[in-house]
């Protein structure tokens, strides 16, 4: 829990918070005891713009909500972003990460189709049926087939890649400081207020 003794560091003009003085090794004793968080990175195929608005992203927090819950994981940090997302996910010992994102890349390729569909945005939806393998009687891919999984060891990093892809939405130019994109937890980690999903503060 975040204290009197919470540390605060500057990037490029903008404050983050850090685990307090002290705390480093207990925090890499709980990192051996309990397993290890994931820093995951998944985008859509062709890095295609998909998500392009409020409902589409309604989608994508809905399904890491029901994953996070349906897994009985913690979801460290995150930022969705209109062709991909990041994911700091610390996985119940027991749940494999590749079932985690294989229920939230099915659940929303149908939900994000119907959309499109809705929407009448029928260049992307030829992209996504054009990329479909028939495999199954898949006729709509959203999804890149895998995605990259970086096992976090030490709670260093995992700070070094939330503080990363907070800025991921000032670095594409979608805002101009983090806590303004409102699909990512940079609101929570700077203490301001809330973000589109709930994440789990207590690995500090």
């Amino acid at each position: 829990m975040r204290g009197d003794s919470q540390r605060v560091i500057k990037r490029r003009g903008r404050s983050y918070l850090l685990p307090p003085i002290g705390v480093a090794m207990a925090l890499r004793n709980r990192w051996n005891c309990s397993g290890y968080p994931y820093f995951v990175t998944t985008a859509v195929i062709q890095w295609a713009v998909a998500f392009k608005g409020n409902p589409y992203f309604d989608i994508l927090c809905d399904s890491l909500i029901f994953c996070t819950n349906k897994y009985n994981s913690k979801l460290l940090a995150y930022c969705l972003m209109p062709n991909h997302i990041h994911l700091v996910l610390w996985p119940n010992q027991n749940a494999a990460i590749s079932d985690f994102m294989r229920d939230f890349k099915k659940f929303t390729s149908v939900q994000i189709r119907k959309l499109l569909e809705k929407d009448g945005e029928m260049e992307l939806l030829n992209t996504f049926r054009l990329n479909a393998t028939g495999a199954k009687g898949q006729v709509f891919k959203l999804w890149k087939d895998r995605f990259d999984d970086l096992v976090l060891t030490k709670a260093e990093t995992a700070v070094t890649k939330i503080n990363y892809i907070h800025e991921n939405p000032v670095r594409k130019g979608l805002v101009s400081r983090p806590e303004d994109w409102f699909y990512s937890s940079a609101r929570d980690y700077l203490a301001i207020g809330t973000s589109a999903v709930p994440v789990d503060m207590d690995w500090w």
